[in-house]
């Protein structure tokens, strides 16, 4: 769902100019306001963890992207207060995301599987914008004259049901075994690491223990400051990426394709982004592949 909803708006912005849903001005705000509403999710993400678990972070990611593809798709014709609401929604669920989705895949993952699967959520983003674009090809007849665009309405909705199944399916996984266990919750800990690693989880569940128990013994948790290198480095690696531009470039492909005089730019943005799922690919194998020799 993030990645769907950074790449919605890469081929539905013909159809919402010419459409008159809003001006080139409200788009430019229309496409950007989903980074703000990431940035409130992100500062939220980390307290709904906390306080009611991964799994329940991630539920929470998942009905805020459904309320805001929902009002989206529903909104009146040129009623830009409710695009910008939405879009606004669909930004917070995917701050709320981005944070919830890596925390609880590094909690259940193996050891040994976790560098692969961590690396399998960027590869989730890059499909996901795959997908926003392909079905930004879905086109209808526009309503004031007989151009053919992009049906955004019907993107909205495709993107409004991907948003229900994650729902649907969050309520089959179970919590993380690392939160119970630190919220002392040992008998709901077994039975989460029972469905997950089946009988074999005797070793995983002395560990958790153990280290719940320090954890205990320590007290107050130790401020980030005693961290503030690795969270500066941490920081300044999301910053110098933003700072590539890779954002802009998926809000507008299409329309920067097409002020550069390509044809059929709608069609040629699919191919950059299939490109773009096939690289990161390319990239999850190098680094298991260099991580085993920096190993050796």
């Amino acid at each position: 769902m993030f990645g769907c909803t950074i790449g919605y708006t890469g081929n539905t912005e013909k159809a919402f100019k010419i459409n008159r849903e809003m001006t080139d001005y409200q788009f430019q705000w229309f496409a950007s306001v989903m980074n703000i509403g990431a940035m409130a999710g992100s500062l939220i993400a980390g307290s709904l963890a906390n306080n009611y678990g991964r799994k329940n972070c991630l539920l929470s990611s998942a009905l805020v992207f459904t309320s805001g593809y929902l009002i989206l798709a529903l909104a009146p014709h040129q009623n830009f207060l409710c695009l910008f609401t939405g879009r606004v929604l669909t930004g917070i669920g995917a701050g709320i995301s981005s944070f919830g989705v890596p925390l609880y895949i590094a909690e259940v993952a193996k050891t040994n599987r976790r560098g692969a699967l961590g690396a399998g959520n960027q590869l989730g983003i890059t499909t996901g914008i795959f997908v926003a674009y392909l079905i930004g090809n879905i086109e209808t007849k526009s309503l004031y004259d007989d151009q053919t665009v992009c049906d955004w309405r019907y993107v909205t909705c495709i993107l409004l049901g991907i948003s229900v199944l994650f729902a649907a399916l969050l309520m089959l996984i179970p919590e993380t075994p690392r939160y119970l266990f630190l919220n002392s919750d040992t008998q709901a800990g077994e039975e989460a690491l029972l469905q997950l690693r089946g009988d074999n989880f005797v070793s995983e569940r002395q560990e958790l223990l153990t280290i719940n128990d320090r954890d205990q013994d320590q007290g107050e948790q130790p401020s980030l400051w005693m961290y503030k290198k690795q969270v500066f480095i941490g920081c300044m690696l999301q910053v110098f990426q933003q700072f590539s531009g890779v954002n802009n470039l998926i809000f507008y492909l299409t329309k920067i394709l097409d002020q550069a005089q390509v044809n059929d730019p709608q069609v040629y943005s699919v191919y950059i982004m299939l490109l773009n799922v096939v690289v990161t690919i390319v990239a999850i194998r190098l680094m298991d592949t260099a991580g085993k020799h920096h190993q050796k």
